[in-house]
Order: C-alpha cells, then sequence, then structure tokens
C-alpha cells in the first residue's frame, strides 16, 4: 500500500503584491485622502473675485481670418469618415451660403 502524501506549496504570481507593498500603498493612500479632505475643507472659505457685470470686458479684435481658394460644398463633424464611422449621411451637411 502506498502512502500519499499531499503537496502543498504556495502559487504566488510575480505580479502578486507583498505585503510591505501592501502596507506602502495604504499609506500612501491615506496620506493622499487625507490631502484632499482638507482641500476640501479649506474651499468653501477662500476668497473668491466678484466679477464686474456692469462693465463687461471688450472681446479684442479679430488675429486671423480663414481664407479659402472656393467655398466649402459640404461641412461635419467627421466629413472624410475616417474616425467616427463609415456612414456620412449622419456626419456631414450641405453648405449653403446665403449672399
Amino acid at each position: 500500500m502506498t502512502a500519499a502524501t499531499a503537496y502543498f506549496r504556495t502559487y504566488d504570481l510575480p505580479w502578486t503584491p507583498g505585503a510591505e507593498s501592501e502596507e506602502r500603498f495604504r499609506r500612501i493612500l491615506r496620506n493622499i485622502l487625507i490631502l484632499c479632505l482638507g482641500f476640501m475643507l479649506v474651499m468653501p472659505w477662500l476668497p473668491v473675485k466678484q466679477l464686474d457685470r456692469q462693465n463687461p470686458q471688450l472681446l479684442p479684435p479679430r488675429m486671423t481670418k480663414l481664407l479659402l481658394d472656393r467655398e466649402p460644398v459640404f461641412a461635419g463633424v467627421d466629413p472624410y469618415n475616417m474616425r467616427i464611422d463609415r456612414n456620412s449621411d449622419d456626419n456631414v451637411r450641405r453648405v449653403d451660403v446665403a449672399r
């Protein structure tokens, strides 16, 4: 009669964190949460600059002007169907120039 022996082996993978790295992670996480909580408690009491809505700031003059060789025939979100989807019916509209 043969005796059955049980083999006990811990199967640790290379990316399995050790106890010291778990403790370090928890310490860093705790410190970050305390720091964020401190910011959350201080933010409501910081002074806020009030905008003067009676005298709005004027916009600067236009710096550039778009020059085209010809008027565009169509325009859209993805006019050449390269990024969003391959159905151009819902991406493109014809350009109607009002003169």
